[in-house]
């Protein structure tokens, strides 16, 4: 875009397309749903407003089960079993289940400088690590979370951001899982990130309207379609430009600390690439067979929001100011 027009040599920002492929990552690597580096001394975040009846729960372990039964029928082609029928067929009966602790949080991210250097890191911060509830949180909570985020209630549990300094960390230790989630997509299949530097660009409808026609004219003798090959990355994205509507409203995303500009951390989504064509599929994927591609499109298996994706803002001035969440 910038070889074509002028004024994009000043909208592009780096982008990191994490790539996240199903894996078993260690402790000492970036991944989403994996094992995070905490240190043995520091309490794992929980959330203390689940405790009692809770209605319309899946079990983790029964999650893992019904994932696997599709992959594999998927990959074999083969139909189901009676117990596999009876088995997916019981986890959409209503369920009640007594929770009588608070819900440890799920490790859903952590990024290493040394993965993404080009990062805009705080100052002695090399990695970064995001937990997520796995509970629904329909109405503003009347409990406290420490450390969560500003947040956009009732399309995403909120989040809980730490940037850690790995030499201050000393001895890792095990943390606990929760053994229940709200929906099977709020659990996040273990992946190994392969992160790519990108330049991303506003979307249309975020460009100035003279440089917006402009664009469009272009798009009709060219070929190419802005939107969805040229502009916002798609998958599980750090940094970048915001979509359209996921900072509305305007007001709401400044700064709670200094009132400084909020700018996109973290973008995640549902779809790797676009599921109507493969303008972002990864060239390693063209020749993957039919059911491992797959896997590769949605590789995480979570959603968030209507939408399918949940957007982290971090203040621009001072990346460890309280971040905020919003869910589309």
């Amino acid at each position: 875009m910038a070889e074509v027009f002028a004024e994009f040599r000043e909208l592009g920002r780096v982008v990191t397309r994490l790539h996240p492929r199903r894996g078993d990552p260690g402790v000492w690597e970036s991944s989403v749903g994996g094992p995070l580096v905490w240190p043995v001394g520091e309490s794992w975040p929980t959330c203390p407003g689940h405790q009692g009846v809770q209605k319309n729960v899946e079990r983790v372990a029964d999650v893992r089960a019904a994932r696997r039964i599709r992959r594999d029928r998927f990959r074999s082609g083969r139909e189901l079993t009676s117990e596999e029928r009876e088995f997916l067929d019981s986890r959409r009966r209503e369920s009640e289940v007594v929770v009588e602790q608070p819900v440890p949080l799920l490790p859903l991210l952590q990024v290493f400088a040394r993965d993404v250097p080009w990062l805009e890191w705080p100052a002695g911060r090399d990695v970064l690590q995001v937990l997520m509830c796995p509970m629904d949180h329909l109405d503003e909570p009347d409990f406290d979370l420490p450390g969560v985020s500003v947040w956009d209630h009732g399309m995403a549990p909120p989040t809980v951001v730490r940037w850690r300094s790995t030499d201050s960390v000393g001895a890792v230790g095990a943390h606990p899982m929760p053994s229940m989630v709200q929906f099977d997509h709020y659990y996040p299949e273990p992946c190994v990130l392969f992160p790519e530097r990108l330049v991303e660009y506003p979307h249309l409808w975020e460009l100035p309207e003279d440089l917006a026609e402009a664009v469009e004219e272009w798009e009709e003798i060219s070929g190419y379609d802005y939107r969805s090959q040229l502009s916002n990355v798609p998958g599980w994205v750090l940094g970048g430009w915001p979509e359209p509507g996921a900072t509305d409203p305007p007001d709401e995303m400044a700064c709670t600390e200094c009132g400084g500009e909020m700018r996109p951390l973290l973008r995640i989504s549902r779809m790797e690439w676009d599921v109507e064509g493969v303008s972002w599929c990864p060239i390693e994927e063209f020749d993957r067979d039919p059911a491992d591609r797959e896997e590769t499109k949605e590789p995480t298996g979570v959603m968030y929001g209507a939408d399918g994706t949940l957007h982290l803002y971090r203040c621009w001035e001072n990346g460890e100011h309280p971040l905020q969440q919003m869910a589309l």
